[in-house]
């Protein structure tokens, strides 16, 4: 598969065997990395070192601490601990239940015993060797667009260049190592300003949060897959939560099909197929950012968004023994499913001005980023919050849409959050990105923001501008919005529209957090943020928007036909 040898890590008490291993594996092809120590600590010295040298196997002793009790399994112990490396156990004794527990309750790869014959473990080293796709075998990975393993390596850890640069396409074989190739076309990033052929990650890299996502083409299969590439500790994280909460709560029909996952020690990839997927089955893998662009009528870009928080499909979990009370306040609990990230912002953002302004509009405008840090406790106010199980990055290059249906794919994130965090992620999204205005059409942003604002209750009708409607795709981002806004009104059936505001409030922080400062969705991003402070710093006026701001021209309420 690569230049590289494999590594193998050799773990024995003994001296004299460790060097007899060492020297066997170099002359098959392979490269050693020996543990060369003995008692307490062998174990650890190994695991460091299968870590740090990425070891994708391991000959491991059966007695690490002491060669004549029998109760000592000390090295299937450390072959628990070796998650990501196949592990092939060595002893000097012929004990089948032994062969048995390794196998079973320890999870090793291989059994081997020291009295056989070198050839013994040369083959059961090929065999491991061969079942992880290690030597050349497994499919033929043909990357395009001018990707290749090295170059996705590099990107998503450039500041790691110790990681191998064979492990994506090491994980891709594994995972489809029946199939005689496979085709990957990664989820190609744009900033939301170009034309709508592109399509593009949440924000870019840094929001993707050091992830991928292709669509395969597989020999032999007409229905595409998604692959999805990460960190291991993420698509762990992403297996357990698509088991726990996909698997075992959206019917089999509504949900995409885990159909693998594998993992080494830096890096994992899990595949979905979505079953019945027009769009895929037709090799026209198409996510939610490519199908609204492409779509020219609201109805039917909000079509598969309705399927999607139908009560058949993902809308279930807003009902009955799913929802439950929130802990903490609504800030607490959005950021908590950031990791913390707008609390560790906090000493930047006090730093920042109390009022700014953004050309071409020329009035001040509360800074987001102070506001939010003076104001948040604010949000204490609110009351009788509650949780759902959401899907938790819910941005639309993790949907794929057709005119009826919206899949969702990267569970990475999903599980009990805030009970609009699905909407407002999706809302943020489509207003900041997805929507093609441009740069210079600002005003026509800050329209939105101040339509978006203007509505005191869940079910009132957002209003939209004389301005708005008569641009195309302003009117298009504002029927889209519009009919979130009811559907979330109708699902979550919640009762102050305060909470719909912060919450949006938090995720437009969070994103300009990861945005180059002064780019264009920056800039879209920042507005948004500034015009919702205001609102919620004025929710009692009258007059909206305030008078010393640019004033709007209201039209008549405008409904999504169909």
């Amino acid at each position: 598969m690569t230049s590289a040898p494999i590594r193998v890590l050799i773990v024995d008490n003994l001296p004299e065997f460790r060097a007899q291993y060492a020297a066997l594996v170099r002359d098959w092809g392979y490269e050693p990395v020996v543990a060369e120590t003995d008692g307490a600590e062998l174990p650890d010295l190994a695991l460091r070192l299968a870590a740090e040298q990425r070891c994708p196997i391991a000959l491991v002793d059966l007695r690490l601490v002491e060669d004549q009790d029998q109760g000592d399994i000390s090295g299937l112990e450390l072959v628990r601990r070796l998650p990501y490396t196949a592990a092939i156990v060595i002893t000097g004794y012929d004990n089948t239940p032994m062969v048995r527990l390794a196998i079973q309750e320890y999870g090793a790869a291989s059994f081997v015993g020291k009295g056989e014959a070198p050839e013994v473990l040369r083959r059961e080293l090929n065999r491991v060797a061969d079942r992880l796709c290690l030597r050349g075998n497994g499919p033929e990975v043909q990357w395009q667009g001018g990707l290749s393993s090295m170059a996705g390596r590099g990107e998503m850890f450039p500041d790691q260049p110790g990681i191998p640069a064979d492990e994506p396409e090491a994980l891709i074989r594994f995972l489809f190592k029946d199939k005689p190739w496979v085709r990957l076309t990664m989820i190609t990033e744009s900033n939301g300003e170009t034309g709508a052929e592109q399509i593009s990650p949440s924000v870019n890299a840094s929001l993707r949060r050091k992830s991928r996502v292709f669509v395969a083409e597989i020999a032999g299969e007409r229905a595409l897959q998604v692959v999805k590439l990460a960190r291991t500790e993420k698509i762990e994280r992403e297996r357990e939560n698509y088991r726990r909460y996909v698997e075992a709560g959206i019917e089999a029909l509504r949900r995409p099909e885990l159909t693998g996952a594998a993992l080494l020690w830096d890096m994992g990839a899990i595949a979905y197929r979505l079953v019945g997927f027009e769009h895929l089955a037709e090799g026209k893998g198409q996510v939610f950012t490519r199908f609204y662009r492409r779509t020219a009528d609201a109805a039917t870009i909000v079509a598969p968004l309705r399927d999607f928080f139908s009560y058949a499909a993902w809308g279930d979990w807003y009902r009955g023994p799913h929802v439950q009370a929130l802990r903490g306040t609504l800030v607490e609990a959005y950021d908590q499913s950031w990791d913390q990230a707008l609390s560790r912002l906090e000493p930047l953002w006090r730093a920042q001005p109390s009022d700014w302004r953004l050309d071409p509009l020329a009035v001040p405008l509360p800074h987001p980023q102070r506001w939010f840090v003076e104001q948040r406790r604010r949000c204490e106010q609110l009351r009788w919050l509650r949780q759902v199980i959401t899907h938790g990055d819910l941005h639309g290059d993790n949907l794929f849409a057709d005119r009826h249906t919206a899949w969702p794919i990267d569970f990475e994130r999903t599980g009990y959050g805030p009970l609009l965090r699905d909407f407002v992620e999706l809302v943020q999204d489509v207003t900041t990105r997805i929507a093609v205005l441009r740069a210079e059409e600002l005003p026509l942003v800050y329209e939105l923001a101040v339509a978006l604002c203007e509505p005191q209750a869940p079910h009132e009708p957002m209003r939209a501008t004389r301005a708005i409607l008569a641009h195309p795709e302003a009117r298009k981002c504002f029927l889209v919005v519009q009919a979130l806004q009811e559907l979330a009104a109708a699902r979550a059936a919640y009762d102050d529209r305060r909470e719909y505001l912060w919450g949006l409030l938090c995720n437009h922080l969070f994103v300009s957090s990861k945005l180059e400062p002064e780019s264009a969705r920056w800039r879209r991003t920042m507005l948004f943020a500034a015009v919702i402070c205001q609102r919620l710093d004025q929710w009692d006026a009258v007059v909206w928007p305030p008078p010393a701001w640019p004033q709007v021209e209201w039209a008549a309420r405008q409904r999504l036909e169909g």
